[in-house]
């Protein structure tokens, strides 16, 4: 288990919430870590993914971090990307995704470990940005499923995992195939945004047919395009078991 250190830094209109463990890294450097121009100019980039927008993996001193940007998606997303109505900090969601990250640390589970965010407000809105620490080695279940077939003990593995997370009452907002990371016989979830950590457990089966959905929809696109998608029934008959054992 890993507890967050966590420390706060005031900039201007930048709000920043860090990683205090980190400390080879200096007060000064926090801001210019949230702007990817500055990882750009200074050719520090090691490589980048692209989702809802660019994704820059980075290393600093002997960090190697992940910068995300906040951006809306759906309808609101294709008129106002990135601007969030300014509220306290407490409810705003780059702070609400470091809380639950925090407490994932804390607790033990396989999730990103934070280390800052950062809000700019600017009169009635804001932007936002998340830093977090890399899961090296790894590759989204989605991908692997394009390559080949999974073994019965992986398949059993991402259901364990998810069950962990259900256990400790872990609300993901978007348990898909692309958040589920695997590295040999580990297994990680990603992406915490409105995330939540919850008391009852209504929602714990929907949970579960989010991610059946994404299966199928990566398997129906993955059939258009006439490639192999190497998902089945029996193959969530065993998640599902190992998630119910």
């Amino acid at each position: 288990m890993s507890e967050i250190q966590e420390k706060e830094l005031k900039v201007g209109n930048q709000h920043i919430l860090y990683d205090g463990s980190m400390g080879n890294v200096k007060l000064t450097s926090w801001p210019y870590l949230f702007e990817s121009y500055f990882l750009e100019q200074h050719q520090l980039v090691t490589g980048t993914a692209q989702g809802r927008g660019t994704t820059y993996f980075f290393d600093w001193e002997s960090h190697k971090l992940v910068l995300r940007h906040y951006l809306r998606g759906g309808v609101v997303g294709k008129f106002n990307p990135e601007f969030y109505l300014n509220t306290k900090l407490e409810k705003t969601r780059p702070y609400q995704e470091w809380q639950v990250l925090c407490e994932l640390q804390k607790i033990g589970l396989p999730a990103p470990k934070p280390a800052g965010m950062r809000i700019v407000s600017g009169g009635l809105f804001y932007t936002a940005d998340l830093l977090m620490h890399q899961l090296e080695g790894v590759m989204p279940l989605c991908d692997l499923l394009l390559q080949g077939e999974l073994s019965v003990q992986r398949w059993q593995k991402v259901g364990q995992v998810i069950r962990q997370f259900h256990n400790e009452g872990v609300y993901h907002d978007d348990l898909n195939c692309h958040n589920i990371l695997l590295r040999d016989d580990e297994v990680f979830l990603i992406d915490f945004d409105k995330a939540e950590i919850r008391s009852d457990s209504k929602w714990k089966t929907k949970n579960l047919d989010r991610l059946l959905r994404s299966l199928n929809k990566e398997a129906g696109l993955a059939k258009e395009a006439g490639r192999a998608f190497n998902f089945s029934g029996s193959a969530w008959d065993e998640l599902l078991q190992a998630y119910r054992g």
